[in-house]
């Protein structure tokens, strides 16, 4: 479902916006660790990385630097050659990947929306865990993206998040849209639509979930939804994402 969202996972001001100010009020918090698990049917991924902002609070207006690192699991059906006389069968092929990224830019935060641009590289590397000579997209594998995120509260009790990125691996692009009503202090319900795109195909999904919830130390956003990828067969995904302001 993914085009390769590493540089925030869209934890962005957004998501940085609902965290705990009433904590510490006078702490100058440079850091915002973030953490995201999703998982879909035929795809696991997690990402893990820390916003730095070196001139500012890190929910203040400056330039922000973000690092991350990823890992994931992936599959899919390939048709493969048979004897003659047979028919051809489908075999599964999984995929392990493992990578990061590294980004630098700007947010421009304001009372009631703020907007980041961060532009840098990011690369992994994807082993088949079953052999497929068709498959050459394998081994190391680097990429130019930039991302572009933003938030707003149009009235009090209403937040929306966006999140776009595009890199140059595959023409991929992926970008999603969450609009939530506070049901409680910085805890926002709604529903939430995206969609991933490369030279393979294009995915849509749509959910459900809630964003700012308090666990711990963390603030935690959870969704669970459809996904959509043109075939007859929708599949279920579920996505966590926890942060942290320190």
């Amino acid at each position: 479902m993914r085009a390769g969202a590493v540089f925030a996972v869209s934890v962005g001001a957004g998501m940085a916006v609902t965290a705990a100010r009433a904590d510490d009020e006078e702490a100058l918090r440079r850091f915002l660790y973030f953490s995201d698990a999703h998982v879909a049917f035929n795809q696991q991924y997690s990402t893990y990385g820390t916003r730095f902002a070196p001139l500012s609070s890190i929910d203040e207006t400056g330039p922000i630097v973000s690092i991350t690192f990823s890992s994931g699991k992936f599959r899919y059906r390939k048709k493969m050659r048979a004897p003659i006389g047979r028919r051809p069968r489908k075999k599964l092929i999984r995929t392990v990947d493992f990578g990061g990224g590294l980004a630098a830019g700007y947010q421009l935060v304001k009372p009631r929306y703020g907007v980041a641009l961060l532009v840098g590289g990011l690369a992994d590397y994807r082993l088949l865990m079953r052999r497929d000579p068709t498959n050459d997209d394998t081994g190391f594998r680097p990429a130019l993206a930039v991302m572009a995120e933003g938030w707003a509260k149009p009235i009090p009790n209403l937040l929306v998040t966006a999140y776009a990125e595009a890199k140059t691996r595959h023409h991929a692009t992926y970008g999603k849209l969450f609009a939530g009503l506070e049901v409680d202090e910085e805890v926002f319900v709604g529903p939430e639509i995206g969609f991933s795109r490369d030279d393979y195909g294009t995915e849509r999904f749509t959910g459900f979930g809630f964003l700012g919830v308090k666990t711990g130390p963390f603030r935690v956003k959870a969704t669970f939804g459809v996904v959509d990828d043109g075939s007859r067969k929708n599949a279920n995904y579920l996505s966590v994402v926890a942060w942290r302001r320190f």
